[in-house]
């Protein structure tokens, strides 16, 4: 039976998660006469990257082999986490979502003003718990970094909800990476390498695990909003085509806008103007059966690959295969392309063709998400290797 790469990495710390998972409950606990059991269920049913990532990147760096990690590296992954829910309960108030995690969001079920105390009350925690334990100038420059990680998040949240107005699509593009290496890769970036840092790794092996970070958390938020398109909300547990219906620029809209004449409705997301429904359901359709996910998909592919290759800088180790694994998972995951196979690639009479690129070579020829781009016989997309 093969074992999940998840699964597998938690293997490899399980006394630092078990101590990772005590120290939030006791947290918790202490939050208890503001929080609902569906709000503790809500954070019990997370997967804790974050904080997986940093105590992976610890012991991958290690310079001489350790059992078990010091309290302090300990207490930075429960921060992380903590700064992680506060910001995701942030999320949903802007985005008035309903539902996260197969839950009602603690915006749905208490409101708006009480979720975002809620939230702040998860980011002081993480903040004080950090803090608990500075003790050297080393120590004060990781609280330095943290919250600097902090304020680029909530930069990348306002690049988001304020990514409307001129530009080419080169240069949307380039906003939105932009926003996502704030929103989502800065965090992850700093987990990895403030693991390293608390495990006193050499220079070299800090710098490979800060990059592998920041190029996987671009990638996993990139693969995060082609799942907010293609992945049925049974399986999502939220609601699906937030983006779209919140009108925010993610990189699958954007390639779904290059196939589009410059008159279609859809094009008038990008400064602003509200859809009206018709054309936020054919909006819709156009994602979902359109070329603009399958796109972004393979530049997921393609920057995991660079995320993976930052890798070689340490030294071979379990741990290190771990955070191997976990990256390759990211884009490798099985929905995916059996979702694509029977939309994109899908030949039956009812699937919508989605416009085509021409070229000299296999023009007309659908394109497959399993190969990032058009499958050519013999050889597979650069996004996939």
């Amino acid at each position: 039976m093969v074992t999940h790469p998840y699964d597998r990495a938690r293997s490899l710390v399980a006394a630092e998660v078990a101590a990772l998972d005590a120290r939030l409950e006791d947290l918790l606990e202490k939050q208890r006469s503001y929080v609902s059991d569906a709000e503790l269920a809500f954070y019990r049913g997370g997967k804790r990257l974050r904080p997986l990532l940093l105590l992976l990147s610890a012991h991958a760096a290690a310079r001489t082999p350790v059992d078990v990690l010091p309290e302090k590296a300990v207490a930075a992954a429960v921060s992380l986490e903590l700064a992680h829910v506060g910001s995701l309960i942030h999320d949903d108030i802007v985005d008035r979502a309903p539902t996260r995690r197969g839950m009602p969001t603690v915006s749905a079920s208490r409101g708006y003003e009480l979720a975002l105390i809620i939230g702040d009350l998860q980011w002081v925690q993480a903040t004080r718990t950090m803090s608990d334990h500075v003790e050297t100038r080393e120590d004060i420059a990781l609280m330095r970094d943290f919250l600097a990680s902090g304020e680029e998040m909530c930069r990348g949240q306002l690049d988001e909800m304020l990514a409307t107005g001129p530009g080419d699509r080169s240069e949307l593009v380039r906003r939105y990476f932009r926003t996502v290496d704030r929103k989502t890769g800065r965090l992850v970036a700093f987990a990895c390498e403030s693991g390293a840092r608390l495990a006193g790794g050499l220079p070299s092996v800090v710098g490979g695990l800060r990059r592998f970070g920041g190029w996987l958390g671009r990638a996993f938020q990139v693969v995060d909003d082609v799942l907010d398109v293609v992945r049925p909300e049974s399986a999502a547990g939220k609601e699906p085509l937030t983006d779209l219906r919140q009108g925010r620029l993610s990189l699958p809209l954007l390639y779904t806008l290059d196939d589009l004449p410059g008159d279609h409705p859809l094009h008038k997301i990008t400064d602003g103007r509200p859809l009206s429904e018709d054309e936020l359901e054919d909006g819709i359709r156009l994602l979902r059966h359109g070329n603009g996910w399958v796109r972004a998909l393979g530049d997921a592919r393609a920057i995991v690959t660079t995320a993976r290759a930052e890798l070689a800088l340490l030294p071979g180790g379990p741990h290190r295969d771990a955070l191997d694994a976990l990256a390759a998972h990211l884009v490798d995951q099985p929905f995916l392309d059996s979702y694509g196979t029977a939309t994109a690639c899908s030949s039956e009479k009812g699937h919508p063709r989605s416009p085509q690129r021409s070229s000299r070579k296999g023009r007309g020829r659908p394109r497959c998400p399993r190969w990032g781009w058009q499958r050519r016989k013999g050889s597979r997309a650069a996004a996939d290797q």
